[in-house]
């Protein structure tokens, strides 16, 4: 029966029946037997015992994290603009700051990173507005949110807490399950979507910055709360939301608290972007009686 089914998705193209298609990079099986065959069998294993240490380090950074909430930090203007080289305050030690024996593994390139240090050191002063995004993609063990949420915890409880970062609109896969915020879709009504994995944007290509578009006729919500436990995600003081504008697009409703009915409000997002005008004068000397228009 499997057979025939395999076999119905190539007679018949339904490409997202499709476990293979030509040209693409990814094998089906390759994991089981392709590696064996290449002689990769032992850098499978090696890949296999590192996604277990970091699942290890993940549940053992759970135990270690406290529980109480972390801090809110003293606000500071920053310094005025100028064309001067920034000087920022002495460096005063933290008590979360790892001792130079504990880094197994020092940076290649630091230097490459400056930006980024620079946000850092922005946000762990307390600059006013200062947020510092990191972004962590790779595979499929990132998607039930162990490693990354224990990093994420422990850079908030050492720079500072400035929210729980990028949640899709739609939980697009089952092992997709973020910690530090309350998630769920509401209704009979659901989001249409397209993961990336699936390549079903044919038209754009474009999957958004969490890797899967979202759209809907009307209804589809997603309802997002504070966390009721943990150390960080029990309030939230501003949020973002992320959409792309298109022609004849819609409205997106975001309800705050339940609304006015409940104390909270509404407030209404265009998506639609405006059709712009357009205007090409034609001179006609020899007086035409007929015109067309051709599209090419």
């Amino acid at each position: 029966m499997f057979g025939a089914l395999l076999a119905t998705a190539y007679l018949v193209p339904f490409e997202w029946a499709q476990p293979w298609r030509v040209g693409e990079d990814y094998v089906p099986y390759w994991n089981i037997i392709g590696r064996e065959l290449m002689g990769q069998g032992a850098t499978a294993e090696a890949d296999a015992d590192e996604a277990a240490r970091m699942a290890e380090l993940a549940a053992q950074a759970d135990k270690e994290d406290e529980q109480a909430p972390v801090a809110e930090r003293k606000v500071v203007e920053p310094p005025p603009k100028s064309d001067d080289a920034l000087r920022y305050p002495e460096y005063v030690a933290h008590e979360l700051d790892p001792k130079p024996d504990a880094i197994e593994q020092a940076l290649d390139n630091p230097e490459a990173l400056a930006p980024f240090y620079e946000a850092l050191t922005a946000s762990d002063i307390g600059y006013a507005g200062a947020v510092t995004h990191v972004a962590h993609w790779g595979d499929s063990v990132l998607g039930n949110d162990g490693i990354t949420s224990a990093i994420r915890r422990r850079m908030q409880a050492r720079f500072g807490d400035a929210g729980h970062g990028f949640h899709a609109l739609k939980q697009y896969d089952a092992s997709y399950k973020h910690k530090g915020v309350v998630f769920e879709e509401k209704g009979s009504v659901r989001w249409e979507s397209c993961f990336i994995r699936n390549r079903c944007m044919k038209t754009d290509g474009r999957y958004g910055y969490g890797g899967v578009t979202v759209w809907s006729s009307g209804g589809a919500t997603s309802e997002y709360r504070t966390a009721d436990e943990g150390a960080v995600g029990l309030q939230v003081s501003a949020f973002e939301v992320w959409y792309q504008q298109r022609y004849k697009g819609g409205q997106l409703r975001v309800r705050i608290d339940g609304g006015p009915d409940k104390g909270g409000r509404d407030e209404i997002i265009e998506t639609a972007l405006p059709v712009p005008e357009g205007f090409e004068p034609k001179n006609a000397d020899e007086r035409p009686d007929e015109v067309d228009a051709w599209a090419r």
